[in-house]
């Protein structure tokens, strides 16, 4: 199984990462973990207004100063889960988003990164905000993406994943992916379902149009649920519903058909890719499930 004793959640005061935190909380809550809220200040040159006419229109604000407001303002965001989890951490950093992010993951040995998605409308769909799709391609640790439509969720249910979604393409990174999908399953009590999509060559151009999804092959319908059924332990079944799928198309077509389907709760899974160029760009898979899902996505590497 898996281990998380530190969670890293950067948040920027808005809905969005205030939902990320919910979820950060509610993980380390089920492995009696450390949360740590980071947020990125930027740096007084960003802050200052813009010279006119080559004089500056005011003072420098002083680092310092900033700081201190910025940490008071997050102590006054983080209060709610104060009493949540076993410890809630509070950091303030001034400089670049993502390298402060991946440096305090670094730095905090950080075992999860739970960040909100942000963005607006159909550019959203596409860069996903670039600090969180640059956190995505370059973090060494899993990272759970929150987007905008979990904002919606009641805020008087307890968070859990009672529906869990694991893509299977038997690579290094899916199969890692697998021992945090039946660890989250093993927390939540949930409905677990394993899925590996035989791509076809007649699959269609990547792209959002809508496609009839396709019927597998029997003969590698068989081999596919095999090979599913003999990388899950046999005691599995003792802590968690499991449920195999293969399905034929374009992977990233039939993961969010899924998991639409089955209104799941939390996609799990590796970055998936056809080939090293797919695998060097992060996956056009996991790029794909991440920016169009409806429920949180996590993602790990091999």
């Amino acid at each position: 199984m898996i281990s998380i004793t530190g969670i890293l959640c950067p948040v920027d005061f808005s809905d969005f990462s205030r939902h990320a935190l919910e979820h950060a909380a509610a993980i380390a809550k089920w492995y009696d973990a450390e949360v740590v809220t980071l947020h990125v200040g930027p740096t007084p040159a960003q802050m200052s207004p813009p010279p006119v006419c080559g004089i500056s229109a005011a003072l420098p604000i002083e680092v310092g100063e900033e700081e201190q407001r910025l940490m008071r303002e997050l102590d006054a965001f983080v209060q709610p889960y104060a009493m949540t989890v076993r410890e809630l951490s509070r950091r303030v950093e001034i400089g670049g988003p993502v390298w402060q992010i991946l440096e305090s993951a670094k730095e905090l040995s950080a075992d999860l990164i739970v960040m909100g998605t942000h963005g607006h409308s159909g550019f959203e769909r596409l860069m996903l905000g670039s600090t969180t799709e640059r956190v995505l391609r370059k973090a060494s640790c899993p990272v759970l993406t929150v987007p905008r439509a979990v904002v919606s969720r009641d805020p008087n249910r307890p968070l859990v994943f009672k529906k869990i979604i694991c893509p299977i393409d038997f690579s290094e990174a899916s199969l890692k992916g697998l021992n945090y999908a039946l660890s989250l399953a093993q927390e939540n009590d949930a409905c677990l379902t394993l899925v590996h999509v035989l791509e076809r060559p007649d699959s269609g151009p990547i792209d959002d149009a809508p496609h009839p999804a396709q019927e597998p092959d029997w003969y590698l319908e068989g081999y596919a649920s095999d090979r599913l059924t003999s990388i899950v332990p046999p005691e599995a079944s003792k802590w968690c519903r499991l449920e195999k799928k293969i399905l034929a198309g374009k992977p990233y077509r039939e993961i969010l058909r899924l998991a639409a389907d089955r209104q799941a709760d939390l996609i799990v899974m590796g970055v998936l890719g056809r080939n090293p160029v797919d695998l060097a760009l992060f996956g056009s898979t996991t790029q794909h499930v991440v920016r169009a899902a409806a429920c949180p996505v996590l993602t790990t590497r091999g």
